[in-house]
């Protein structure tokens, strides 16, 4: 899902109380910078649109930093407004979902992750985890696995502003993904 079209069922979805519409354009000037319009909204609904697909890039990062046995499961709310996420360790031969969860949470139209900064980059993301989940992230110490392989390869296939969408109460644009993912059992 592109950030655009979240924001526009956002900007839809928003209650009576607020006082103007999030914004659907996230790149109107066509140059590339979210953090730009960050400052344009007054709910930060767009800072938190833009947090998936930087935490979809920080789990890449991790790989590349010898965290090769760590896994994002990640798909849409019921109501379509919040992204719901978990990163964990591989399970024995690979397996995810299920693995040692390191953190299991969503990232909506309010709100923020506990462990960094809503508008942070990828690599901010990712030393900020590392800070915070040491410990927990140890045993995904890895330096190749066909997971994080396979991840890199369909998280190329995306634009800057998408995230993946593995399940959704609707169709998941990502799910089909999943019929070669290794050790996935979904």
């Amino acid at each position: 899902m592109s950030v655009r079209r979240w924001l526009a069922h956002l900007g839809r979805s928003r209650g009576a109380g607020s006082r103007r519409p999030v914004e659907a354009s996230v790149d109107r000037r066509g140059d590339g910078r979210p953090d730009e319009w960050l400052a344009r909204t007054e709910s930060g609904a767009v800072a938190q649109a833009v947090l998936p697909a930087r935490i979809s890039r920080m789990v890449a990062r991790l790989h590349t930093r010898g965290y090769a046995a760590l896994y994002l499961h990640a798909g849409m709310s019921p109501a379509g407004t919040c992204w719901r996420y978990e990163i964990g360790v591989l399970g024995a031969n690979g397996a995810w979902p299920g693995g040692a969860a390191i953190v299991t949470d969503s990232v909506g139209p309010v709100g923020s992750v506990a462990w960094s900064r809503v508008a942070a980059e990828p690599t901010t993301l990712a030393a900020d985890f590392e800070r915070t989940y040491g410990s927990a992230l140890r045993p995904a110490r890895a330096d190749v696995t066909a997971y994080a392989d396979w991840y890199a390869r369909h998280l190329a296939e995306l634009d800057a502003h998408e995230f993946p969408i593995f399940f959704a109460d609707g169709p998941a644009p990502h799910a089909h993904w999943l019929a070669e993912a290794p050790g996935y059992r979904g």
